[in-house]
């Protein structure tokens, strides 16, 4: 089955796309986890700016996993390097979870190696931003998570 395509040979689907992404983005729950206080107040600003209501903060992996698990989320957005759990824990741990399996998460980290994002890559993370990011970054790779929407997640289709 083909799209459809308008004169200029572009698919009919795409502002489709792009209108569900404007009315996803206020029913979506988003966990950041950050140890990092001020970098978790720069995410949250910075989500609600783009029209991101319902943001959840945590200071851990750890603290982060036990809500995931109470309140599934529908995008976690995730610092690399925390105590008692880290980063590629905590997605590890959600995506052992029914309701994180393909739940979008994102990975923060202020180092942009090679080898850290291949083990972010080989953890099923849907994204990977440095830090420092801008507002434009961000809403880049959220945007391209929200997208991919990981079709079988169950908390997906309550937007479709």
């Amino acid at each position: 089955m083909h799209d459809s395509q308008d004169p200029a040979g572009r698919s009919a689907r795409v502002p489709k796309v792009i209108a569900a992404l404007a009315t996803v983005a206020p029913a979506c729950r988003v966990l950041i986890v950050d140890d990092d206080n001020a970098t978790r107040v720069l995410v949250h600003t910075s989500l609600r700016h783009i029209g991101y209501c319902d943001v959840v903060q945590c200071t851990n992996g750890q603290e982060a996993l036990t809500e995931f698990k109470q309140r599934p989320a529908h995008l976690v957005i995730s610092d690399l390097n925390m105590p008692k759990l880290d980063g590629l824990g905590l997605l590890r741990a959600i995506r052992g979870t029914k309701a994180g399996a393909k739940t979008p998460f994102i990975l923060l980290t202020s180092r942009g190696e090679v080898k850290i994002v291949k083990q972010a890559l080989a953890s099923k993370a849907d994204g990977f931003l440095v830090k420092p990011f801008t507002i434009a970054g961000l809403k880049a790779k959220v945007d391209a998570a929200v997208a991919a929407g990981r079709p079988g997640s169950e908390l997906w289709f309550i937007h479709d």
